[in-house]
C-alpha cells in the first residue's frame, strides 16, 4: 500500500486556468470533464430603476442590458418579476401579485444564463 498523492503534486498540460471543484467535502479531479475557466466580460449596466406600487410595475433603465431570451429571472424585493417589455436600454416587468413590497431598500436582481 502506498500513501495517496496530494492534488498539489499532480501536473497537467492545460493552457487555461482550471476550476477547483469539490463533491461534498472531497476534491474532484477533472478527468474527461471540461474544467477550463473562461472569463466573460460583464454585459449590461443598470443605471436606475423605478417601482410603481399601484401597478406593481418595475422599470429598469441601463446600457447594454441583456436580451429578453437570455434573462432567466428578475426579482425585486424577493418577488419574481414577469417581463412585459425589453430592449437594450430598459426592461419593464410586473411583480407577483401574491407578494407585496415591504418597507425598506430594495434593488432589482437580473440573472441571465451567465449569472
Amino acid at each position: 500500500m502506498y500513501e495517496p498523492i496530494p492534488f498539489e503534486f499532480l501536473k497537467t498540460y492545460e493552457t487555461k486556468p482550471q476550476v477547483l471543484m469539490t463533491v461534498g467535502d472531497l476534491p474532484a479531479a477533472c478527468s474527461n470533464m471540461n474544467c477550463d475557466y473562461t472569463y466573460v466580460e460583464d454585459v449590461g449596466d443598470i443605471t436606475s430603476f423605478n417601482y410603481n406600487t399601484g401597478t406593481r410595475t418595475l422599470t429598469i433603465t441601463g446600457t447594454s442590458l441583456p436580451a429578453q431570451d437570455t434573462i432567466e429571472e428578475i426579482t425585486f424585493a424577493r418577488s419574481p418579476c414577469v417581463i412585459s417589455a425589453s430592449s437594450d436600454t430598459s426592461i419593464t416587468c410586473v411583480t407577483d401579485s401574491s407578494n407585496t413590497v415591504q418597507a425598506g431598500t430594495h434593488e432589482p436582481v437580473v440573472r441571465t444564463s451567465m449569472g
